[in-house]
């Protein structure tokens, strides 16, 4: 996956770590500094928990949220 311009300016700023969070497809795409640097990206599904990287003990509980989303487009 290509990261977005955005993602650069916030590599330059030095955030550590950032979400892009795709309803229509219920995905997650999860992009984390390492050495300074975004890695390669982590794609999962809407689903179950996920932890927060920088946030110890902070997690996501996507069934709840993705339940209140309309159906998805065939």
């Amino acid at each position: 996956m290509i990261m977005c311009a955005s993602g650069r300016s916030y590599e330059r700023a030095g955030v550590r770590e950032y979400w892009l969070v795709h309803p229509i497809d219920r995905t997650l795409t999860v992009y984390r500094q390492e050495q300074g640097r975004y890695g390669g990206a982590t794609v999962t599904e809407l689903a179950g928990e996920t932890p927060v990287g920088i946030l110890p003990c902070v997690v996501i509980a996507w069934d709840a949220l993705v339940g209140r989303l309309a159906p998805p487009e065939d």
